[in-house]
Parts: C-alpha cells; structure tokens; sequence
C-alpha cells in the first residue's frame, strides 16, 4: 500500500507543477493580499476574530505570508500539499465502503478530475479543500466508531475543526448521520448528542457575532432555490463531462421552465437513490451536502466550482458502486481505466489556462460572451497586464454592454492616461463623477492627472474633493501631503502626513513620510 500512495502523490503532484508560480487572482486580491490580518502570524488574536467560522483558513494564509510574503508559489505548494493530503484520504475512506480496487479508482478518478482545480489551483478554493480534510476524517473515524472501534472522538475534533474553516460544515453533522445509516441501516441517535451540541455551540458563536445570515444580494427564496437546481444540475454536468469550465460562471438567478425541469430531473434523481440505497444513496448524500449551506444563502455568484470540490467524491463514489467485481478483461472496467488519464489531459490543459490571469479572463469572457462581469475581469487583467491598447477596448466593450459600470469608466481612464490620451482619459474619470459623485478614486485620479499636468492648485482640489466623501483615504492623505510639503505649508503637510500613518500604518510610503514629518518637526 505504501507504494501505491506513492505513485498516487506523485501523480496527482505532477498535474499541478505548471500552475506553482501562477499569479493571484479574482477574490486572492482581497482575502489574500487585501487581508491585513494575515500580515502578521503570531497575531492569532487578529486570525481568530477576522472571520469567526473561518480562523484555521485565516491562518493558513497567515503562515503563507510568514513564509514567502506575497510570493504566490507557497500558496500553491501548501494548496496542492492539502489536496494530497485529501487524495490519501478519500483513499482510506472510500476503501472502508468498496473493494480496493474501486477504491484507487474512485481516488484516482476524483484527485485527477479537472472540476477539483478551483480548490487547488484557485487560492482562495483552499477553504473547501481544507473543509474537505475535516470532513473526510470526521467520515473515516464516524465510520470506524460505527464499527466498533475508536473514531468518535476523531471524528467529533475534525468536525470542530471544519467548523472552523469554513461554514459548509454546519452540514457534516447530516452527512455522519447518513453514512451510519449505510453502514448499520439504522442510527444510534445517543451517539449524535455530542455531534450535535457542538453544531448548535458553532451556529449560536457565529450568530452572536454576526446576526442571521444574510445574502449578499437581494433574492426571494424561491428565486435562489429554482436558481440552485439548475446550478447543481450544471455542477453535475460538469463532472460528468468537463467541458466548459470557467472561473465565472454567470449563471442568471431567473426562475423558468428549466428550474421547474432541473427539479423535476433531481426528483428522479433522489428517488432512483432512494430505491436502490447503499453507496448510490449515500454518493448522492455527499454530493448533496456541501452544496447545501451556499445554496440556502443568496450570494453574488450563483455559481463556482470549488463548492463542488468535495460533492464530486459522492458522485464518483455512487458511480463506483455500479462496478462489478474487479476483472481488467471486462469492458466496464477497461473503460474506467481508459477515463483516467482523460482526466488527467483535461486537468492539464485547464491548469495551463490558469497560470496566466489574461488567459484565464479571456476564457470566462469567451465562454459568458453576454457577461457583464466576465467581460470587465478580461479587460482588467489586461490592464493590470500592462497591456494598454488591448485594455481600453475591453473596458469600451464593458461600457457599450453596461452603461452605468463605473469601475470600467474608472480603469478606462487609467489606461488612457498611461497611453498619453490625457484628455481623454479627464472625460473618462468626469463621465464617472457624473455617474457616482461619490467615486474617490475618479477624484484621486483627476489629482494625480494634474499633478502630472504641474496644475497643483487643481490636483489639491480634485483630492480635498476625494476627502471631502472619503475622509480616510489613504491616497488622497499621502498626496496632499506631499503637495503641501513641496509647496512649503509644513502645518498642512504634517496633518496630511499623520492622517496617512493612521489610515495605513503598513503602507509603502511610511519609512518615507516618517522621514519626511522628522524634517519638518526640525
């Protein structure tokens, strides 16, 4: 056994060497780089509270920063350490539930599939990469408990210990009840008391803390259910056939004929799971599962692939369960073997989108051709790419197909002043002031035009504009007080300076101002 887990590690590693230096992107930029909290790994007071149901997840990321900084490459080892960690295992789990041989395959088939990318590759997937861990012990030791030996205990720290990397385990306490009723055929509800009570302790903690979930969008009960069965019918698709993969999936929260079929579809679903039990209606308990609690809440995006990174595993497990016994000369069993290193191909060719941020947006864009969102993540990563030309017609694309989307304005501008279209890239930001008065960073960027320009007087209006709606912003403080400070109103400069150092203490400019503030005290 010890040489099979080897090659699995080796070969499930190999998928993933390409992507070790891959940039961050999407939601990296602000639970990753824009998270303050993590900056700082003896802080544990800042790790434990920034985000109560997700502290371990926090502090993942915190030892990542101790130990490359902003350096994507220790992200991406300890990423992928944990989805092999994972691969081992599924890999003792699913061999308490099927012969060996299905198990390496079930293993095999889940640790390559490309659908698991999203929780390796993707940074901030590692929530439900490292959830996923917590859930495959708590199932390994419930298992091991119901058959009489030690695991209750392992089982009651590891469900502690999802609890506290991220929210979808609110739902593991259901997914121990179901594999015990696999297993005995009935449930020990005296054994549950502690599972339970340690559930209820972790909802009234985040409750206390933060209310009653809340969605981040507005959406009626009914719209984001009708909205859900088809996203997991999707989610489904995806695994059985992975064709059409993205990082943006935007999928429209409507309800219509294909909710009402998407229901009707997984009500067969169930009920051919229900009649024929065992690991079929146990896989499809587990798909169900962690789905669940990010289906309940309306959230921005309907849809992302990571939160299908542990529901893929009761799939291939009720897939497995069909499988006769282990003969390499029979067909089904030729074709399960001949799926893997199809899997493989696949998992390889989308790491190789993934390791270059335009190419990854460029792909959402060209498989949502009508998203809004997609379409401003291609042009954006093109301007954080530098490439100018080629960004300011994706972000007058955003424009034409979105009128009032302000960030475009905001970043069209930007990248028709670093192509020396000055004039243009003012009616950029302008057109945006009109839009949203409020927009500190069209104010701010009107100021650094006319600081360019050598309008001072201008440039200080367009920033005391900035502060005037957003008082504690940390551009607008430092640029005022350098203008003020090369202007020679030291009074001015030094409350601009200070204001700066409290907003941002950590910012790029604090050795500088502090040196500057000691001049000016002389």
């Amino acid at each position: 056994m010890k040489g099979l887990r080897f090659l699995i590690l080796v070969v499930v590693a190999l998928l993933y060497l390409r992507v070790m230096q891959a940039p961050f992107v999407y939601d990296d930029k602000i639970e990753v780089i824009g998270n303050p909290t993590i900056r700082v790994l003896t802080n544990w007071q800042a790790v434990a509270t920034y985000n109560f149901s997700r502290p371990l997840l926090i502090a993942s990321y915190a030892l990542n920063w101790w130990w490359s900084g902003l350096e994507s490459w220790s992200y991406h080892l300890l990423s992928l350490g944990i989805h092999l960690l994972n691969s081992m295992l599924v890999l003792q789990a699913s061999r308490r539930l099927m012969p060996l041989p299905a198990a390496i395959l079930a293993t095999l088939a889940w640790a390559m599939h490309p659908m698991v990318i999203e929780g390796v590759t993707y940074i901030t997937g590692r929530s439900d990469a490292l959830c996923t861990t917590f859930w495959l012990v708590a199932l390994i030791g419930w298992t091991d408990h119901v058959r009489g030996q030690s695991g209750r205990i392992v089982a009651m720290l590891a469900l502690a210990g999802g609890l506290l990397t991220k929210e979808v385990a609110v739902a593991l306490p259901l997914a121990l009840l179901a594999i015990e009723q696999h297993l005995r055929g009935s449930i020990r509800w005296r054994d549950h008391r502690w599972v339970w009570g340690l559930g209820a302790t972790a909802l009234l903690v985040r409750l206390a803390a933060y209310g009653f979930p809340r969605g981040e969008v507005d959406r009626s009960f009914f719209l984001q259910a009708g909205t859900q069965v088809e996203v997991w019918l999707r989610c489904l698709q995806l695994w059985l056939l992975p064709v059409g993969q993205s990082i943006l999936h935007d999928h429209p929260a409507v309800l219509g004929p294909e909710s009402l079929a998407a229901l009707l579809l997984w009500g067969v679903i169930g009920g051919l799971a229900w009649k024929r039990g065992g690991l079929v209606a146990l896989g499809l308990a587990l798909w169900a599962l962690p789905l669940l609690p990010a289906s309940v809440v309306p959230l921005k995006e309907t849809m992302a692939e990571h939160r299908s990174y542990l529901s893929g595993l009761g799939l291939i497990w009720a897939l497995c369960s069909f499988l006769p016994a282990w003969n390499p000369k029979k067909p089904v069993w030729i074709a399960a073997l001949l799926l893997l290193p199809l899997l493989a191909g696949a998992t390889l060719l989308r790491n190789e989108v993934w390791r270059d941020e335009v190419t990854l947006w460029q792909d959402a864009a060209a498989k949502n051709p009508e998203s809004v969102d997609a379409a401003y993540g291609a042009a954006d990563a093109l301007r954080l790419a530098q490439r100018w030309s080629a960004a300011q017609e994706g972000f007058e694309q955003v424009i034409r197909m979105r009128e009032d989307h302000l960030d475009a304005r905001i970043n069209l501008g930007i990248t028709l002043a670093e192509q020396g279209k000055v004039a243009e890239a003012e009616q950029a930001w302008l057109a945006a002031l009109r839009l949203q008065p409020r927009s500190c960073a069209a104010h701010n960027n009107l100021g650094a035009l006319a600081r360019r320009q050598g309008k001072l007087l201008v440039a200080i209006t367009a920033y005391q504009s900035s502060m005037t709606w957003c008082p504690d912003d940390a551009i607008a403080q430092l640029a005022l007080g350098d203008l003020f400070y090369e202007q020679g109103d030291p009074q001015k400069a030094r409350y601009h300076y200070r204001r700066y150092l409290s907003v941002d203490p950590d910012g790029p400019a604090v050795k500088r101002v502090q040196n500057r503030l000691r001049l000016l005290d002389l």
